[in-house]
C-alpha cells in the first residue's frame, strides 16, 4: 500500500450524510441533489481527491479558526506566515486551531497565475527575401515633425533584416504605405511579399487593406490580443531606431522636431551595418 499524505473518506460516511458516490472506470464522483461536489482519480490502488473548495464541504476536520479560514481573513497571505505570526503571538485573538485538510488554495492560484513565457526564437524563419514581412506603427511622437507627421511605420524584410520606414501623419496612411512598399518590391525584386505579419491595430484590418492583399495573394498574419511579443521582431527595430534617433539629436545638438529625418538616417545606416549575427549587411 502506498504512504499515506493525507487523510481516508469513509463511503458509508458520505452515504449517510446523503450524498451519492458512482465509481466508473478510475473516475469516482460525489455527488447529492444532482450537484457533483467533488471527484477523485484512482491512483495506485486508491482514489484520490481532487481537492477545490467544494469538496471540502464533503470532508470533515475543517475548523472555524483552522488555517484556512485565517488565510482568508488576512487577505490571502502565505499560511506559513501566518502560522509565524501565531507561533510569536504578534497579532492579538489570533488562534489557529488544528486542521486535517489539506488543500491548496483555489482562488490564490487564479489570481496569481502568469502566462507561460513566449518562446524567445521564432521556430519559423525565412529562407527567401520577401517571403515574410514585419510590420509595425510607433507613435504618436510628443513633437511633431516640420513635414506634420507624428508617426512611422516600419516594413522589415525577416530574411535579410532590411527596414524600410514610412514617416505618418496619421495612422489611417498606413494601407497607402503598404501597398505602396508591395508595388515597390514587385517592380524592383519582381516578386510579391507571401506574408505580412502584424498587430492587431486597426489600420492593420481595414478592409480597404484587407481587400488589396487578398488581391495580390497575400497572407495577413496578426498577433494574438495583447501579445505584442508575438510580433517581436518589429517591435525591437523600432526599439533600436528610436534609441539611435535620440543619440543622433543629442549629440548633434537639434531639437527633437527633426527627429523624421534623423530616423531616416538611422534606418539608412543600420541597413548598411551588419545585422547581429551575420556578416553581411540587410542592403547586401
Amino acid at each position: 500500500m502506498p504512504d499515506l499524505c493525507g487523510n481516508l473518506i469513509s463511503v458509508r460516511k458520505l452515504t449517510s450524510k446523503g450524498f451519492n458516490v458512482c465509481f466508473s472506470g478510475r473516475q469516482c464522483f460525489i455527488t447529492k441533489a444532482d450537484r457533483t461536489f467533488a471527484c477523485a482519480t484512482e491512483h495506485l490502488g486508491l482514489y484520490k481527491l481532487d481537492i477545490s473548495d467544494s469538496a471540502l464541504q464533503v470532508c470533515e476536520g475543517k475548523q472555524p479558526e483552522c488555517i484556512h479560514v485565517w488565510h482568508n481573513r488576512l487577505g490571502h497571505r502565505d499560511p506559513n506566515v501566518i502560522k509565524e505570526m501565531d507561533k510569536r503571538g504578534t497579532v492579538k485573538n489570533l488562534s489557529i486551531k488544528p486542521c486535517s485538510v489539506l488543500k491548496t488554495c483555489e482562488c490564490c492560484l487564479k489570481a496569481k497565475m502568469t502566462r507561460k513565457p513566449l518562446p524567445r526564437k521564432s521556430e519559423t524563419v525565412s529562407t527567401e527575401v520577401h517571403d515574410l514581412i514585419h510590420t509595425d506603427i510607433c507613435g504618436p511622437m510628443q513633437t511633431v515633425t516640420p513635414g506634420g507627421n507624428r508617426y512611422f511605420m516600419t516594413m522589415i524584410d525577416d530574411c535579410s533584416k532590411h527596414c524600410t520606414v514610412y514617416l505618418l501623419k496619421h495612422k489611417s496612411e498606413a494601407s497607402i504605405k503598404i501597398k505602396e512598399y508591395v508595388k515597390y518590391v514587385q517592380t524592383r525584386f519582381g516578386k510579391t511579399p507571401k506574408i505580412i505579419r502584424s498587430d492587431r491595430g486597426g489600420e492593420y484590418s481595414a478592409a480597404e487593406l484587407q481587400n488589396f492583399l487578398k488581391h495580390e495573394g497575400i497572407q495577413m498574419q496578426m498577433a494574438a490580443p495583447y501579445t505584442p511579443q508575438q510580433n517581436g521582431r518589429a517591435e525591437r527595430k523600432n526599439w533600436y531606431l528610436t534609441e539611435m534617433t535620440r543619440s543622433m539629436l543629442i549629440d548633434a545638438n537639434m531639437p527633437n522636431k527633426y527627429w523624421g529625418e534623423a530616423l531616416l538616417t538611422a534606418n539608412h545606416l543600420q541597413n548598411r551595418l551588419p545585422a547581429s549575427g551575420e556578416y553581411i549587411t540587410p542592403q547586401e
